[in-house]
């Protein structure tokens, strides 16, 4: 799932509409180029982008789970942007996201819009949802929160979309509130714990009720869903967990391939240019093959055969000449014999001028003479010839010259186009076969040979995983069809309802189901807690200047309490930490729970170098940001990502905008580009 764009809406800081665009370039894979960096100074809105974000995918939730209506109206009017001098702002506003997701199999384009309106009652607030340009229909629409829910659970919207309070709040943590809250949300433990309240107010209403109402088969199937629930709960971890054990693998694959390129020598290095180049020829002859396609859709048939095409376009001229000849011919022939039949059968045509029979006859004779040889005059000599012609293709005369100019670009101007374009793609056809076959000369290095080996174990590895990860995903579809099965069954009994019912098997049953998710609790805290503590060191290794300077880390299971351990196994309190450790610390378990969640969404990140001293802020930029998810939103001031650590992550960025505070509007606007002229310029580059 990626973003394509953010959208605001006489929101906040921003009057008017303003779209921003961060779509992956459609020219390169979403991981070349993953990042979007939106530059703005203090208070000129980057909070409020994200805030929008937040605002669109999850309404009041986004404010807290408590938040009451009321305080949810205040605060949409409250974002309504207000005009310079105006007593109260406009009378609507609106925030929305569009972004790509695999449904089914197939992948579309989703955009969401909230829109609320000042009304006197309070707030009229809408949602509407379009797939590939089209409406949501109604029943979809209707399940749309549990949908996008499911992609993106408010729970674990910190883990995606933060800022640097919440890498503060992480790095601040002296009871580890913060770091359970984020463990929790990863783990749902919150929805277990919803699970549990839910069973035990089901059997205080049983207990309470004491009679016998309903059959036992409906207790015994909310059973066999609650366990068949938290059997798709630990199957949908364990596919989660493979998927972070992907990861992992790709990347440890990823660093052979490294350390197979750094200490092959020449040898490696040329393979990987010329790989390089035939990847970039294979390219170009695929944009040469399509000009051609689209020639060959066209004209280019015709500029093939030249001698066929001119005789097309001789005999379509000679068609025009014909018919240009037959309408003047018959024109000039129905004008004569109109004429004639006046002559002899009108006896007045003379008027009052009175002659004798022989010159009335001499005259007449003489007017059907001078009649015939204008006609004559009208027909050139040279196209008598067209009498004896035939029409062959008959076309209106705006479709024949049509066809007349499309012929003469396909033996004019298309074959001086369609010339070096063939040029061009044979040339690439050879260039390419010479760079393959150096490819197969180059011979593979002796010192070579053990790092190939551990690559190729490591590609096992991978590939042993994958088909885990496959078989997963059978074993959680089976499970996700047990579950509707049981809906089905559901809705059978539902139209079979009878008077009577055993309450306390049905109490026994939920206490079951309590046990079940107890059990369940652990496993899933003793398993994913681990992963966790190594993902923890892994992460803070990468960012850390000091390396491997923590060995490991522990996690309470039931507190989260959090213990850090040197490489000499000594217990290190996280108060020995320098600010700027602390902060990394923080960003190191940001990462880290995002891996473990085994989710592959796009991350949000505003201000989140404000603490941090200038090494760590550029490990962050070459270790961190380039790598943390497929698609990364960056909010920074000109402080914080600055010329020379631009120039470090430059190679990262797909697109840039810059947000400017104007304070004669009161609002600010988004442009392309970051604080600095050049900065657009290497980005092209």
């Amino acid at each position: 799932m990626y973003f394509t764009e953010f959208r605001l809406i006489n929101f906040g800081l921003y009057p008017g509409e303003h779209v921003i665009d961060v779509r992956p370039p459609a020219d390169q894979a979403t991981t070349d180029r993953p990042i979007t960096l939106i530059g703005g100074r203090n208070g000129a809105g980057k909070t409020t982008i994200l805030e929008a974000v937040r605002l669109c995918l999850y309404g009041s939730v986004a404010l807290g789970k408590g938040t009451k209506r009321a305080a949810y109206e205040r605060y949409l009017l409250g974002r309504i942007h207000r005009l310079p001098g105006a007593p109260q702002g406009l009378a609507f506003a609106g925030v929305g996201v569009g972004f790509v997701h695999t449904v089914g199999g197939a992948e579309h384009t989703f955009s969401m819009r909230r829109m609320w309106q000042r009304q006197r009652s309070g707030v009229a607030e809408t949602v509407d949802v379009t797939r590939d340009g089209a409406p949501l229909p109604a029943p979809e629409l209707a399940i749309w929160e549990p949908f996008l829910y499911d992609l993106l659970p408010p729970g674990l919207a910190d883990l995606f979309f933060f800022d640097g309070e919440k890498i503060q709040a992480l790095a601040d943590d002296p009871d580890y509130t913060a770091l359970g809250e984020a463990i929790r949300s990863l783990l749902g433990l919150d929805l277990l714990d919803r699970l549990r309240g839910d069973l035990v107010a089901y059997q205080n209403r049983q207990r309470r009720s004491g009679n016998v109402g309903l059959d036992a088969q409906i207790a015994e199937l909310n059973a066999r869903r609650t366990v068949l629930d938290a059997e798709f709960a630990l199957a949908h971890t364990e596919e989660a967990h493979l998927a972070s054990l992907i990861g992992q693998a790709q990347s440890q694959v990823e660093a052979a391939e490294r350390q197979l390129a750094s200490e092959g020598g020449d040898i490696a290095i040329r393979r990987d240019n010329l790989k390089q180049q035939a990847d970039n020829l294979r390219e170009r002859i695929r944009r040469y093959e399509r000009a051609v396609a689209e020639h060959a859709a066209g004209l280019l048939p015709f500029a093939i055969i030249p001698q066929l095409t001119l005789a097309l376009k001789d005999r379509l001229e000679l068609d025009e000449r014909v018919e240009q000849y037959i309408q003047v011919s018959s024109t000039a022939d129905e004008f004569i014999e109109r004429f004639d039949q006046q002559l002899d059968y009108q006896k007045d045509w003379i008027g009052p001028i009175k002659l004798s029979n022989k010159d009335h006859g001499v005259l007449r004779r003489s007017l059907k003479q001078l009649a015939r040889e204008i006609r004559s005059s009208m027909v050139h000599a040279d196209d008598v010839a067209l009498a004896a012609e035939t029409i062959i293709h008959p076309l209106e005369k705006d479709e024949r010259r049509e066809l007349i100019r499309w012929l003469d670009q396909a033996t004019g101007a298309l074959p001086q186009q369609i010339g070096p374009l063939g040029d061009d793609l044979r040339a690439a056809m050879d260039e390419l076969a010479t760079v393959e076959s150096s490819l197969d000369s180059l011979p593979a290095e002796e010192h070579v040979q053990p790092l190939l080996q551990q690559l190729s174990a490591l590609q096992r590895e991978l590939g042993a995983l994958e088909v885990r990860h496959k078989t997963q995903e059978l074993l959680v579809e089976q499970i996700r069809k047990r579950r509707a099965a049981l809906d089905h069954e559901e809705k059978a009994l539902s139209t079979r309802l009878m008077r009577g019912d055993d309450p306390s098997q049905r109490v026994r049953l939920a206490g079951r189901a309590q046990q079940v998710l107890v059990r369940y609790e652990e496993a899933l805290r003793q398993r994913r807690l681990g992963e966790l503590e190594n993902a923890i060191v892994e992460c803070f290794s990468r960012l850390s200047r000091k390396g491997r300077y923590i060995r490991r880390i522990a996690i309470d299971p039931a507190t989260f309490a959090t213990t850090l351990y040197s490489q000499k196994g000594d217990a290190l309190p996280r108060e020995q930490l320098s600010a700027g450790e602390k902060q990394i610390y923080a960003v190191a378990v940001l990462w880290a729970l995002r891996l473990v969640s085994g989710r592959s969404l796009p991350i949000i990140i505003d201000t989140p170098l404000g603490r941090l001293d200038s090494d760590h802020r550029r490990r962050l930029v070459q270790h961190y940001f380039p790598h943390a998810s497929h698609q990364v939103v960056l909010l920074s001031t000109d402080t914080e990502i600055d010329a020379a650590l631009y120039a470090d992550l430059a190679p990262a960025i797909a697109r840039t905008y810059q947000l400017t505070y104007r304070p004669g509007e009161a609002g600010s606007q988004v442009e392309p580009g970051y604080f600095w002229p050049q900065a657009e310029e290497e980005l092209a580059l």
